[in-house]
């Protein structure tokens, strides 16, 4: 095994807690092709020593980003979801009586749509929280993904995915040939770039 690999391994692992397989050079290949064309590299191998030997911040974001996988849909996991609706939320209006105030974290959030989910179903509910002051953070290590999720626009594709009719012509608007999420409940979400080996503390409570 080439000893380029195993630190490159070591390094992706280091800095996003993704193990990949050594082994299978070629899936580390298809995922910088794109990365070493854009910086003029011969090989994966160039492209990496020159990360090594420059600390590049710009080129270390996308070469870690190139193997973080962003797959996602809408009401993703069905169940996680009427938990929320039909248990956590009516626990919350009584626990959090006083404060009156909740917040949701979406770990991983890729490109939005479980964040996105997570709002609509807060958004129906919101009659049990009248003054309330409910927020959804969402974070991700991938700016690429992050970019997405804050723009909310989505193909026809996209939305097809786990999205029931009613919510895409309740809760999105024609852009061309995508769908946007309202204002409204992109309002309700801040999204921001969060390494999950970092510490947390700064994501307050």
């Amino acid at each position: 095994m080439r000893e380029w690999v195993n630190r490159l391994q070591s390094y992706v692992y280091r800095r996003s807690g993704v193990l990949l397989d050594a082994d299978k050079l070629y899936f580390i290949e298809n995922r910088l092709t794109s990365l070493v064309q854009a910086y003029q590299e011969t090989d994966v191998e160039s492209l990496f020593r020159r990360l090594e030997r420059t600390g590049d911040r710009q080129l270390e974001r996308a070469f870690i980003d190139a193997f973080l996988t962003n797959e996602t849909f809408f009401f993703r996991d069905r169940m996680l979801f009427e938990t929320i609706r039909n248990r956590l939320l009516p626990q919350l209006s009584q626990t959090k009586e006083k404060q009156r105030q909740v917040r949701f974290w979406c770990a991983a959030c890729s490109t939005g749509q479980e964040a996105y989910s997570l709002a609509m179903v807060v958004d129906e509910e919101m009659s049990r929280f009248p003054g309330w002051s409910i927020d959804i953070l969402a974070t991700d290590l991938s700016d690429r993904a992050l970019q997405s999720a804050k723009a909310g626009l989505y193909t026809n594709f996209e939305v097809q995915r786990g999205l029931p009719i009613q919510y895409l012509l309740q809760h999105f608007k024609r852009v061309g040939e995508r769908w946007q999420i309202q204002d409204q409940l992109r309002s309700r979400i801040k999204f921001e770039i969060k390494n999950l080996i970092d510490p947390f503390h700064e994501a307050g409570k």
